[in-house]
């Protein structure tokens, strides 16, 4: 692959990359459907695998077209990569006891929490089975390294200390772990597969990781700001988990209180409500936004020297986080006018 930056890029068509996630769709329903599962616990598994927005895989598609072409083997690893992440929200409902995600109820909430655990280590080895299967020992190792990178991100999370003055800092290196692990591993995978040089593979690599970061924040956005149907699982359920995110740390230090005792005065919906005019008003919505977008922009102009048929960062963003930042902006003016 070429050091030097391309000129006249073509301006891909979306349309093509939402034609391969619906065959990755078909794949991951084929893979699941296969496996040796107690008829009982069959349906809510296949339920439970079923993907939702497909960011991760909407990004390696991308980025596969963008080096060359969509292979079959590109879509062999997004059905991985996708039962990965389906196999780590399975994990993400135990921790957090959460009842119901997508509009369903959640597997923990169907077939308990063993149930829930085991289903998603069945999906975490069929999927480091189905990569193994193209024989391709750097794709194999990057692959494990990453989901091991995004357990790292689950543990510090869950266990470390946010309160000091480092804790804006530290929870950012944890979602770089946490989210941006399972987005490098979308960005860098077809690079890998088609054995481009390493720069190309660790440029792919930190963008992906960044966007994954971006993401993460307008994911915390969204669990604050926005209510259990239009967000598609509980609401407001890292605040009543005193689960740190950044806008909750944020808000924390405004309040000048524990999250813990944030998490609990947050019993009372109004106060929800409260909290989130609370910061509109000092602007923590607006500058978090700022900060993802500004990840973002640094994603993007990372992959402008390499020899691509287009910048897969700046087709990923406009088409699957612009509408959804948006929403977020408008929110908060909303509540920053009503407050």
């Amino acid at each position: 692959m070429g050091a030097g930056p391309s000129r006249g890029r073509l301006v891909q068509n979306p349309k093509r990359i939402e034609c391969l996630l619906a065959d990755v769709r078909e794949d991951i329903e084929r893979t699941v459907g296969k496996l040796a599962l107690p008829e009982v616990a069959r349906g809510p598994v296949l339920a439970a695998a079923s993907p939702g927005k497909m960011l991760r895989s909407w990004l390696l598609l991308a980025v596969a077209e963008a080096l060359d072409k969509a292979r079959p083997s590109h879509r062999l690893v997004s059905t991985s990569l996708e039962l990965v992440h389906s196999a780590s929200l399975l994990h993400d409902d135990v921790v957090d006891e959460a009842e119901s995600r997508r509009g369903r109820p959640t597997l923990r909430a169907r077939l308990g929490n063993i149930g829930a655990v085991l289903a998603g280590d069945l999906l975490v080895s069929t999927a480091l089975e189905g990569v193994a299967s193209l024989n391709l020992p750097r794709l194999d190792e990057f692959f494990a390294s990453r989901i091991r990178t995004m357990c790292e991100g689950e543990l510090k999370h869950e266990f470390a200390s946010f309160e000091e003055d480092s804790a804006d800092r530290r929870y950012m290196d944890v979602i770089r772990k946490k989210t941006g692990g399972l987005f490098s591993l979308a960005a860098a995978a077809p690079a890998i597969m088609q054995e481009s040089d390493e720069d190309a593979i660790e440029s792919l690599d930190k963008a992906g990781e960044t966007i994954g970061v971006a993401y993460q924040l307008f994911d915390d956005l969204a669990d604050l700001l926005l209510d259990g149907e239009e967000l598609g699982k509980d609401s407001a359920n890292d605040l009543n988990r005193a689960k740190p995110t950044l806008p909750l740390i944020r808000l924390a230090r405004l309040k000048e209180m524990p999250l813990c005792d944030l998490a609990l005065s947050a019993a009372d919906p109004k106060t929800v409500t409260d909290l989130r005019r609370e910061a509109a008003a000092a602007n923590i919505i607006d500058e978090i936004i700022e900060e993802a977008q500004q990840l973002i922009a640094e994603a993007s102009t990372g992959l402008e020297s390499m020899e691509l048929r287009f910048n897969p960062v700046t087709l990923f963003v406009g088409t699957q986080l612009a509408a959804y930042t948006e929403r977020l902006h408008a929110f908060g003016e909303e509540m920053a006018a009503s407050g």
